[in-house]
């Protein structure tokens, strides 16, 4: 990162992810692109652009807890290219909530934009996301998983199931 947006992101911490966004946010999503390509583009962003920490994913000392505790937002994947699943879940977010759109395509210069709604959802293990579709069907976004495995769809969208989702009433469920 050698831009004006990144540097800002060093000396503003509190305002460092919309600054971001807002310099950034137009060249990954492009004017145009529906919702299921923005989203496509997102997690292909996310995904060519980040790793998934296993140093600090399942700590065992005092150093490895705190830098989890640290990893565990979109501001370190950002600043540090990697996080756990909080911090993916976080990213994801924040990106998908940052794009415009009009009449179900993106226009970054379009006044009174609808915007996409991402609910983060968590359990004692893991967190992830999921966007409502136009059914009312909850598509699940797994982007900590998606990272791990870019080829596989189960790995982050559509699919729940397996020890790592839990059951509905173990999930908390963030608007």
């Amino acid at each position: 990162f050698n831009d004006t947006a990144t540097t800002e992101i060093y000396t503003f911490p509190y305002t460092a992810l919309p600054i971001w966004m807002a310099f950034h946010m137009p060249e990954i999503v492009r004017d145009g692109l529906s919702k299921e390509e923005a989203i496509s583009a997102v997690i292909q962003y996310i995904c060519e652009h980040y790793t998934y920490n296993h140093a600090i994913a399942y700590p065992t000392t005092k150093e490895q807890m705190s830098a989890k505790k640290n990893a565990a937002d979109a501001w370190y994947m950002l600043t540090e290219g990697s996080g756990v699943c909080t911090a993916f879940s976080c990213m994801f977010r924040a990106m998908i909530e940052t794009i415009p759109f009009h009449d179900g395509v993106v226009g970054w210069n379009v006044q009174n934009a609808d915007y996409i709604k991402v609910a983060i959802i968590e359990n004692d293990a893991h967190m992830w996301n999921a966007i409502q579709d136009e059914n009312g069907r909850w598509l699940i976004y797994d982007l900590s998983g998606a990272v791990e495995n870019p080829n596989s769809t189960a790995a982050f969208c559509g699919i729940l199931g397996g020890s790592l989702y839990g059951q509905a009433d173990t999930q908390k469920w963030h608007y």
